[in-house]
């Protein structure tokens, strides 16, 4: 799943440098009314990628809440520019929906298999436990 999430954050990352390289060399660097658009769009892109990342290498109990992030800020931006760099983004957030899910799964899981922490049974020289009757 760590290999995943590291494919979900390169592919991001070369979305973002490809929308860059297009708009300022492909369309010839013309000047836009929306100056502030395109650093936003890099930027969110560039968070997106590094959370992708954060989420494969960083600790376990951070790992769906980033992959989560990233996964709602993937197919948000994916939605709104599904025009122009969209599609590429809708399909690595819906990857990294699918590992969101193997995560919360997994962490599930090793939650069922721990041993718990509290006896079934109230011990002898505990006296502040309720009877179990």
């Amino acid at each position: 799943m760590r290999r995943l999430a590291l494919v979900v954050a390169i592919v991001v990352a070369i979305v973002d440098i490809l929308y860059v390289w297009y708009i300022r060399f492909g369309q010839g660097g013309v000047a836009s009314d929306l100056p502030l658009r395109v650093p936003f769009v890099a930027a969110y892109l560039a968070l997106m990628a590094i959370c992708a990342a954060l989420s494969a290498m960083g600790p376990r109990r951070w790992q769906a809440a980033l992959l989560g992030g990233c996964a709602a800020g993937l197919l948000l931006l994916g939605f709104f520019a599904i025009f122009s760099i969209g599609l590429p983004l809708l399909v690595i957030g819906l990857l990294a929906t699918v590992l969101l899910v193997g995560t919360i799964n997994d962490s599930a899981r090793r939650r069922r298999a721990a041993p718990s922490r509290w006896p079934a049974h109230r011990p002898p020289w505990c006296s502040c436990w309720p009877a179990l009757r």
